[in-house]
C-alpha cells in the first residue's frame, strides 16, 4: 500500500511538472475570416416566378430564368467590400436593370434595392458584414431561343462568385432545357 501511494503521489508531482514547464493551454482567441456562397435559380416568365429556388431547372428556349447569389459571413470578423459576381455563359443573356441585392438594410420585404448590371461584369459591391450577416443578389437572363442552341439536352451551368479580403468562393445552377 505503501508503494502505491509513493507512486500516486510521484505520478502527481510529474503532472504539475509537466503542466508547468508546457504551459498552460490558452484559448484561441484569435480571428478567423469564414463566409458561404449559393448559387440557385428559378423560372421567371414575365416576372411570374414558378417554382422555388432550386440548384436545377428545366426550362424551355426564350425563358427567363432568376438567379439568386447568397453571400453569409460565417466567421467571427466583420468582412468590408463584399462583391457578388457572375459570368454568364453561351446561351444565356443578362436583362438589364433586373439585377436588385437585399441585406438587413434592404429586406425582400421592402422590395430590396435596385442594383447596378455590373453584377454580370467588373461585379457588384454590396457592403460590409458583420458575422452571421448576409446579403442576396438577384437577376434575370434570358435562355437563347430555339434556333440558337444545340439539338438534345443543354446543361448550362451559371457560377455566381463572391470576393471579399480573405478570398474568394464560388457555385453554381444548372438550366437544362432540351431541344428535339
Amino acid at each position: 500500500m505503501k508503494k502505491t501511494l509513493s507512486l500516486l503521489v510521484l505520478l502527481a508531482a510529474f503532472a504539475v511538472l509537466f503542466t508547468a514547464c508546457k504551459g498552460a493551454e490558452k484559448p484561441s482567441t484569435s480571428s478567423a475570416p469564414s463566409f458561404t456562397v449559393s448559387t440557385e435559380v428559378r423560372i421567371n416568365n414575365d416576372g411570374n416566378a414558378t417554382g422555388g429556388w432550386s440548384k436545377s431547372v428545366n426550362a424551355q428556349p426564350g425563358d427567363t430564368v432568376e438567379f439568386l447569389i447568397t453571400y453569409k459571413n460565417t466567421g467571427n470578423i466583420q468582412q468590408n467590400d463584399v462583391v457578388v459576381k457572375d459570368k454568364l455563359p453561351d446561351y444565356l443573356t443578362y436583362i438589364e436593370g433586373s439585377a436588385r441585392y437585399y441585406n438587413a438594410a434592404n429586406p425582400s420585404s421592402a422590395g430590396g434595392h435596385a442594383a447596378s448590371d455590373e453584377v454580370t461584369g467588373a461585379g457588384l459591391n454590396v457592403g460590409n458584414y458583420a458575422p452571421e450577416a448576409d446579403a442576396m443578389v438577384t437577376f434575370c437572363a434570358k435562355v437563347a431561343g430555339l434556333d440558337a442552341l444545340p439539338k438534345g439536352e443543354n446543361a448550362i451551368t451559371n457560377t455566381g462568385r463572391v470576393e471579399t479580403a480573405n478570398g474568394s468562393k464560388e457555385d453554381s445552377a444548372t438550366i437544362i432545357v432540351n431541344v428535339q
